[in-house]
């Protein structure tokens, strides 16, 4: 899951490590996806 989050967070530069982890538990952006 940590890999796929550091591909997230390259994906988008804006994001910071903390707004990366918010994504992963809101389901953000690429997470969406995931159940």
């Amino acid at each position: 899951m940590k890999k796929i989050g550091i591909i997230i967070c390259g994906r988008y530069q804006d994001c910071s490590g903390g707004k990366c982890f918010r994504a992963i538990r809101e389901r953000a952006g690429g997470f969406s996806r995931y159940p």
